[in-house]
């Protein structure tokens, strides 16, 4: 089995259960990118059908590959595992989706507690595997931005999630 098939199989075991629950769908973030008032972002929510993340299919994580950005808590938790997952079955496409997961976990100059704050629905197994996700983005591909932005975001935060983290300097 390959590493990114293993860290397939580790993000469905960790993420498997996660439900949407009162968080942002892919159509209110649409609605939320689109500046769209509040009423209009609640009326958007029955468009997304997908009971469970496994659901949402390949063409909707490449239509709406901007969307994490727009996520609360909860629908990162909800969303996030699919757009990494697409990341790791698509490797050499050319799409800004396999691009989304790498991004939304990188914050910039955002502060920490900004950051803690949009990862909170988070477990700390989930947080794990999010970092093993980046680490295998940063060392599996040639060098390109995909790449330095997982090794800067590692840096930056994920690094304490990992069972052998650096000290900081």
């Amino acid at each position: 089995m390959t590493m990114s098939q293993e860290l397939i199989e580790q993000i469905h075991t960790v993420f498997g259960s996660a439900e949407l629950g009162n968080g942002l769908s892919l159509h209110q973030a649409r609605a939320m990118d689109r500046l769209q008032p509040p009423e209009d972002v609640l009326e958007a929510r029955p468009l997304d059908t997908e009971e469970r993340w496994q659901e949402i299919p390949d063409d909707k994580v490449e239509e709406f590959h901007y969307a994490l950005t727009f996520m609360d808590p909860v629908g990162l938790r909800f969303h996030l595992p699919r757009f990494m997952i697409f990341a790791l079955e698509h490797p050499g496409l050319d799409s800004p989706a396999v691009d989304a997961a790498v991004y939304a976990c990188d914050f910039g100059d955002e502060l920490e507690q900004d950051v803690l704050a949009q990862f909170n629905a988070m477990s700390r197994r989930q947080m794990k595997t999010v970092a093993r996700f980046l680490v295998f983005i940063a060392e599996s591909r040639d060098e390109d931005y995909d790449t330095m932005v997982a090794a800067i975001a590692l840096e930056s935060f994920w690094y304490q999630f990992l069972d052998e983290a650096p000290a900081p300097e």
